[in-house]
């Protein structure tokens, strides 16, 4: 796995258009860093090779965020060949929100206002965790989950937590 890239904003450039072109890596990389996968049960995954694969305000949307003690986001909307790069110098920063409303802004005459949810909505769209995990998991007797217990500290930035048994 890749972690930290340092990269320029041209540089991003070039990577996005490659999305287009596929020069580097060729079509079928593209697709497939593009393509989310399947749950067992059939539920469609937002994240694909590398990459979030959504809709933002009726729009197809694809989309990677960075976090260390700097902050970024990438958004790229394929059918209008359209992509925004917010790249922040400062850990308290909102790319993420940034970024939106400049897609907000450049996407104006294509965008649909996102339909405000009810309450009721937004627990339906919450998926049952441990429905779906007791579904597919394997037990895991006590002793071995033992194992597991103990402090993590990630081997970069400001991360750590702690499996409890």
């Amino acid at each position: 796995m890749i972690r930290n890239i340092c990269t320029t904003v041209e540089d991003l450039a070039r990577w996005d258009e490659n999305f287009y072109q596929a020069k580097v890596g060729g079509s079928h990389a593209i697709a497939t860093m593009e393509k989310a996968g399947l749950l067992n049960g059939g539920e469609q995954l937002r994240y694909a090779g590398g990459l979030n694969v959504t809709t933002y305000k009726g729009l197809r949307m694809i989309w990677h965020s960075g976090t260390s003690n700097y902050r970024s986001e990438y958004l790229r909307f394929p059918d209008q060949h359209f992509s925004v790069v917010c790249l922040c110098n400062s850990s308290s920063s909102d790319p993420s929100d940034l970024a939106r409303k400049v897609a907000d802004l450049y996407l104006a005459d294509q965008i649909r206002p996102e339909p405000v949810k009810s309450p009721s909505d937004v627990a339906r769209e919450i998926p049952k965790f441990e429905e779906s995990a007791r579904a597919s998991a394997l037990p895991l007797a006590p002793e071995k989950m033992r194992a597991f217990t103990g402090s993590y500290l990630m081997p970069f930035g400001e991360y750590s937590w702690t499996a409890a048994n």
